[in-house]
Formats: structure tokens, sequence, C-alpha cells
């Protein structure tokens, strides 16, 4: 394999990756939403809990 095929092969993982990393990230925003306005909208007026 020359080191041209190497160097695209290596970008495409890299690619991949980033991809992969930015749906996860997305995927953990609408989960955090999510439970955001369901406190926000907590029958028993707590409020918001946020637990780190």
């Amino acid at each position: 394999m020359s080191t041209d095929d190497e160097y695209q092969e290596k970008k495409k993982a890299e690619v991949k990756m980033e991809i992969d990393l930015d749906y996860h990230l997305e995927c953990e925003r609408r989960e955090w939403l999510v439970a955001y306005y369901a406190d926000l909208n907590c029958p028993d007026g707590d409020g918001i809990e946020m637990y780190c």
C-alpha cells in the first residue's frame, strides 16, 4: 500500500471517529434536554434538581 493510500485510510478513520463522537454527543444532549424538561414539568413543584 502506498503512503498516499495509507493517508487516505487514516483520514477516513478520523472522519468516521468525528462523526461517531458528534452523534454520541448529540444523543447525550437530547437525553439531558428530555430530563431537564421533564424536571421542569414535575408536578410536585420542587423545580429543577440537577446532579453532577
